[in-house]
């Protein structure tokens, strides 16, 4: 029933009610407010929209289409609700984030590259590196960032080898090899 009621309030035309009750319905983390976060991403208001993209837990192979969708449609509200929730998609949501990570907009790229830092393992190391080596200021610094976050000595040789090479600037590659 406290489901109901904050499923309703999130469609309410307040912005502070609704903003509280999407995010509310992401904590309550069951599969009513589940359904119930899905429903307000294709809603009216793209603040909302993104606030319940953000706070999705779990993703199946419709929503993961369905943020791929929105990561291509370059609305850039919804965009980083989408990829916070592709963070959250494992493995799944790699390819679309590297997509965006190496190709979209200055904030996509950003974003993208947090959440594939997020999702850590063997696959986001080598995109980070694919990053690092390739991206712009913002994004390889991103990487690096993300690089020395998740350790291990694949992100280990990746910044070295930053640091060691002609986008040591660029990647700031060194400060997180010191840090």
């Amino acid at each position: 029933r406290a489901v109901a009621v904050l499923a309703q309030l999130a469609k309410g035309s307040d912005y502070q009610t609704a903003s509280t009750a999407a995010y509310a319905l992401g904590n309550v983390a069951t599969p009513a407010s589940r359904v119930a976060l899905r429903k307000l991403i294709d809603g009216g208001d793209a603040r909302i929209a993104s606030i319940a993209l953000s706070m999705i837990d779990e993703i199946d192979a419709s929503l993961l289409a369905r943020l791929t969708e929105i990561v291509k449609s370059g609305d850039q509200q919804l965009t980083n609700g989408a990829l916070a929730a592709l963070g959250k998609a494992g493995e799944d949501g790699l390819p679309v984030l590297r997509e965006a990570a190496l190709h979209g907009s200055m904030n996509t790229r950003y974003q993208a590259v947090s959440a594939i830092g997020e999702i850590g393992g063997t696959e986001a190391t080598k995109i980070l590196g694919e990053i690092l080596k390739t991206g712009d200021r913002q994004s390889a610094s991103a990487a690096a960032q993300a690089l020395a976050s998740n350790g291990g000595p694949e992100a280990r040789e990746l910044l070295i080898e930053a640091a060691m090479g002609d986008r040591a600037q660029i990647s700031g590659a060194l400060a997180q090899l010191a840090q």
